[in-house]
């Protein structure tokens, strides 16, 4: 099937595979006021009215593949949680990976969490289309769908994505994959998480789980800088003052995975200095890292055609492959 801008969803999605996915193309509880609409849209053109600074040629990219892979695979979504936690906490039920295998060779896998300032996850925007560009590469890729819009957020969404690789780990002979080789990769929001998680004080050790062979940022916000911003009220709510210094990611790098971080000059949204700062606490820690500076491509580019940074994820990857080489 040949997709288009203008092609509708539930043309896409019609197939039995695809049947529980509309939700998770751009999922949130209760979408906030500036994403307004996203429930009822139909179509690409449709988002672009809404999200104009959404990149149409990753989302178009990431439809093509889930649709692609709805053909070939019975079985793309997969919950984290059991029923019987989702029964006593409601809120796990929509805590899911999305399964994009490169093949049935055994192989590293990605985790990707797309951005939504966490009130959504922007899947449809970031998520899918990196997971085909990883599977180009021959890596297995899972899209994480993870809590958001609850106050006080944290750590839930650290908790989703602790899971969800436990639990491809517990399950690595069904998904093929290497349970301790693996990258993370995050978006805006989904960036912060991702580095969260590669923290000292509230990341893989934390959840015994083992480190990240990279960690891929991009345009990750690593800053909540003032405690009275909205943003800052939904992540922390009333957790007192100790447990929101335990979750700040720049003072906390000194385990950090190596990691190949992206960024655009005209992001408005996080600005580039986000960035720049995580780049400069991986360097006073040691951490060996890339920094890739776009001149234009704002902010939710995905990946990132047409925009200075077009081809990072082959550039990721090859940073990966060097590092594995090393370690």
């Amino acid at each position: 099937m040949e997709i288009t801008l203008d092609s509708l969803f539930t043309d896409v999605l019609d197939i039995p595979s695809l049947s529980e996915i509309r939700k998770y193309l751009t999922f949130s509880t209760a979408f906030p006021e500036s994403m307004r609409g996203h429930e009822t849209v139909n179509s690409i053109r449709e988002i672009m009215k809404i999200s104009p600074h959404w990149n149409p040629g990753s989302m178009l990219n990431g439809l093509q593949a889930l649709r692609n892979l709805g053909e070939k695979q019975s079985q793309i979504l997969y919950p984290i949680y059991g029923a019987d936690e989702i029964a006593r906490q409601p809120e796990l039920k929509n805590a899911a990976v999305m399964y994009f295998p490169a093949g049935t060779d055994t192989a590293p896998y990605s985790m990707i969490l797309a951005g939504g300032a966490f009130r959504c996850v922007c899947s449809l925007a970031e998520g899918f289309s990196t997971a085909a560009q990883i599977n180009k590469r021959g890596y297995h890729a899972f899209v994480v769908n993870y809590r958001v819009g609850l106050e006080p957020l944290m750590p839930k969404p650290i908790d989703d994505l602790a899971r969800a690789i436990a639990f491809i780990r517990k399950h690595h002979d069904m998904f093929h994959v290497k349970p301790d080789r693996y990258a993370v990769i995050g978006f805006s929001a989904g960036g912060n998480i991702i580095c969260t998680y590669c923290s000292d004080l509230a990341g893989y050790a934390k959840y015994g789980l083992p480190k990240p062979e990279i960690a891929v940022p991009v345009y990750a916000a690593t800053r909540i800088i003032s405690s009275n911003n909205d943003v800052s009220r939904l992540l922390y709510g009333n957790l007192p003052e100790p447990y929101q210094s335990q979750l700040e990611i720049l003072p906390h790098c000194s385990n950090f995975p190596p990691s190949y971080i992206v960024a655009c000059l005209d992001d408005h949204t996080v600005p580039p200095d986000h960035a720049y700062h995580l780049s400069r606490a991986l360097a006073e820690n040691g951490i060996p890292h890339h920094l890739e500076f776009g001149a234009h491509g704002g902010h939710g580019f995905g990946t990132g055609e047409g925009t200075s940074v077009s081809g990072w994820t082959n550039r990721a990857i090859d940073f990966w492959q060097k590092i594995s080489e090393d370690l």
